[in-house]
């Protein structure tokens, strides 16, 4: 699983306080909650960076602001995302 440690500092985005993030939530919270063209783009290639239209997603969904923009997935969470059985067509 992806560590949630990093940094912690307070932003705000439309009003809400939210965290900078230099690494990624744990997939478990995020993949479920992504739309299908984005887990598509990701299916594709998991061992690619992350685009920006993924990233923002995860923002959205985790209440994030994350600080790096070149993220990849951990093994970890490559190996959830192959193992996912629900169909996302």
């Amino acid at each position: 699983m992806v560590s949630f440690e990093a940094e912690h500092k307070p932003q705000v985005r439309n009003g809400d306080t939210m965290t900078l993030q230099s690494e990624l939530p744990a997939v478990e919270v995020w993949w479920p909650h992504l739309t299908i063209e984005q887990k598509h783009e990701i299916q594709q290639d998991v061992s690619a960076p992350l685009s920006a239209a993924v990233r923002e997603e995860i923002e959205r969904i985790a209440n994030i602001e994350l600080s790096e923009s070149h993220l990849q997935l951990s093994r970890e969470a490559q190996s959830f995302i192959q193992t996912q059985s629900e169909p996302v067509d």
